[in-house]
């Protein structure tokens, strides 16, 4: 009987992701006639690969690639299998944006306000919430705090919001704090 054709199939893993995508691939081929076979690759990107049964490949472009191996055994006889490579755009993160109340915004010491914020994530990750009162006193977390004033004056009461990704958004509102006694 004459020479038969070898087989060859292959996976990557992943197929598909955001640039720069790595990829690991495998092909496995088998020889009815059982010799040793040769593997090619071409990955669809003009690089130049190594040639053995498992490489790995980064893709640094977006694109959809395909990418290639082609087993040829002692005889010359070969068969190729392939598969798509999708590469994305790497996302870019979007700050949150925030906004904030508080009640009251002015009254007498010792004047107690209620701070609430409300933060958005265009990517729809967790947020959190860092508040500074702009008097001195320790920051907190959470979307809704309370704090007590007893220094007169205006102070400047911040709130910050970070997303999962660390980007910032902060908004800020001023409270007025007048002499107790209402004199």
């Amino acid at each position: 009987g004459g020479n038969h054709a070898p087989s060859v199939t292959m996976t990557a893993d992943p197929q598909s992701g955001t640039a720069p995508l790595r990829v690991s691939f495998e092909a496995e081929g088998s020889d009815p006639d059982g010799g040793s076979l040769r593997y090619r690759w071409n990955f669809g990107d003009g690089s130049r690969p190594e040639d053995d049964r498992r490489e790995t490949h980064t893709y640094r472009d977006p694109g959809t690639y395909t990418a290639q191996v082609t087993v040829t055994d002692r005889e010359g006889a070969s068969s190729t299998a392939e598969l798509e490579i999708v590469v994305t755009e790497r996302r870019v993160n979007q700050a949150p944006s925030v906004t904030m109340t508080a009640t009251p915004q002015t009254g007498a010491s010792p004047l107690q306000v209620l701070f609430s914020a409300v933060g958005a994530d265009p990517e729809g990750g967790p947020l959190s919430y860092r508040w500074s009162f702009g008097d001195d006193s320790d920051s907190r977390s959470g979307s809704e705090v309370s704090h007590q004033y007893r220094r007169r004056g205006t102070h400047t009461a911040r709130v910050t919001v970070t997303d999962a990704e660390g980007a910032k958004r902060s908004a800020e509102l001023q409270i007025t704090v007048t002499r107790s006694g209402g004199s």
